[in-house]
């Protein structure tokens, strides 16, 4: 608050609603405007404990906001009527590549997931599809977290061939050398690892219900959307699609070139206005 008063900022911008509650109360009577800026879809209230009372509490919160920022558009229907007068749209940049994705033989067919291993990423259903696909699938996966342990043990029981590989910074070779990303999260905010998949070419696979799967991914023509959520089944079959799909490179990165950097700009200062 003392830092408030003394800078005056024409704007306060808070990432996630806890950091924004707090900024909220230490411009209170300084006549400073504020955005609370929700990187996360709502659905995540569906998998915590009470989360009913916390969405309400968070949308009261989030109603003493100037404006409140989500990532898609069709994220304003998941919030009240009540709140969504105040809602603007900044979705993420993504960085646009301009080289060809490699080609890449039909054996073995590479699956490749990139993230952080837990619950919200789900994983562990990704494996369950595993077990109901053929044996020239294998699966990469890139990344660390809680559920590291747990997911190596249960990958030696599949007879794919799983690899578990720490994070890195540079994921070009990844991205290059799969057939298909598979993000089977439970929910996203504005999936990046998604968008920077799309960006080099690489189709993705995720499931319907996922928040911002559908709103980046197109059905047959980015990539495979499974039926509803959390189903090892609908899952296997929607990656075997994608190994049999003819996917254009071109048609897979025309579809990002919405999150420019410079639409990203625009967006945020559309916001503050």
């Amino acid at each position: 608050r003392v830092i408030a008063k003394d800078i005056r900022p024409d704007f306060g911008i808070g990432f996630q609603v806890g950091s924004f509650a707090l900024l909220r109360l230490a411009t209170l009577g300084l006549g400073i405007k504020t955005v609370a800026a929700e990187r996360n879809s709502p659905d995540l209230f569906d998998y915590i404990r009470r989360g009913k009372e916390k969405r309400f509490l968070s949308n009261l919160i989030l109603f003493s906001s100037t404006r409140v920022a989500v990532q898609f558009e069709s994220y304003r229907r998941k919030y009240p009527f009540w709140l969504r007068h105040k809602i603007v749209v900044t979705p993420n940049w993504v960085a646009q590549i301009e080289s060809s994705k490699a080609v890449m033989d039909a054996m073995p067919f590479q699956i490749t997931f990139i993230g952080r291993l837990t619950f919200q990423k789900n994983v562990a259903v990704l494996l369950d599809a595993m077990e109901h696909l053929p044996s020239h699938f294998q699966l990469n996966i890139i990344g660390d977290g809680p559920d590291l342990k747990i997911l190596q043990n249960r990958a030696t029981s599949l007879n794919q061939k799983v690899i578990f590989e720490s994070p890195r910074r540079d994921l070009k070779s990844a991205y290059e050398s799969s057939g298909v990303l598979c993000m089977p999260s439970r929910w996203e905010g504005f999936p990046n690892v998604v968008a920077e998949s799309l960006a080099h070419g690489l189709p993705v696979v995720g499931f319907e219900l996922c928040s911002g799967i559908p709103d980046l991914v197109r059905d047959g023509v980015t990539g495979i959307i499974a039926k509803g959520m959390d189903s090892h089944l609908e899952l296997a079959e929607a990656l075997k699609r994608s190994s049999v799909t003819h996917f254009t490179e071109s048609r897979i990165k025309e579809s990002i070139k919405i999150y420019s950097f410079q639409n990203f700009i625009n967006k945020w200062e559309d916001a503050l206005k």
